[in-house]
Formats: structure tokens, sequence, C-alpha cells
């Protein structure tokens, strides 16, 4: 390195290009993978506690599930008629019997 860092330069000389860095192969990366995987199988554990809810917890999973059975009940997209509300809408002129009012 230069003795006089912050000295002026040529703007037009070239800098040579610093090392490349050293690539893992993605080999590298699979092992590595491997072995982690391997660790974390052999580290989980269960408690016998984690299913144990606490009453508020309790009451707000029960609210949840009920709201979501609630909107999940399967909905018709058009009503039945009813005979009732046939028969009434029966004498009723329809759209193309409303006479316009320009007529």
């Amino acid at each position: 390195m230069s003795t006089n860092v912050l000295s002026s330069r040529d703007v037009n000389a070239q800098i040579k290009p610093s090392a490349p860095s050293d690539v893992k192969s993605m080999e590298y990366h699979r092992q590595v993978l491997e072995s982690r995987l391997k660790d974390d199988q052999a580290q989980k554990y269960v408690s016998p506690s984690d299913e144990i809810q606490s009453p508020a917890t309790q009451k707000l999973s029960n609210f949840r599930n009920k709201n979501i059975m609630k909107k999940s009940k399967p909905q018709t997209l058009f009503q039945k008629t009813s005979t009732r509300s046939f028969e009434a809408a029966k004498n009723q002129p329809m759209f193309a019997d409303i006479p316009k009012k320009g007529d």
C-alpha cells in the first residue's frame, strides 16, 4: 500500500480486481443442511404439558372455532321460492309488463 493514501490518482488508471472469494460448492451446502437436519431430529422433545391450555386460551380457541363453524356453513346461491310468494307474485306485472314513461 502506498504511503500517501489520500493523494490524487489518475482517473483512467486500471484497478486490479481483487482475488475471487472462496465460493462454497453446492455439495458443501448439502452436507451442512443434512447435518443440521440430523441434529434437529435428535433434539426434538415434546413436553407433556404442551397440550394444556389456560382457561383464557381455551375460551379464545372455542370462540374462534365457533365463528369458523358459523361462517363455513354452505349457503345456496339462490333462495328457493316458496309457493306462497310465487302465487303472490304471479298476479303482479313483470319487468317487461311495466309501461315506459315515454309511451
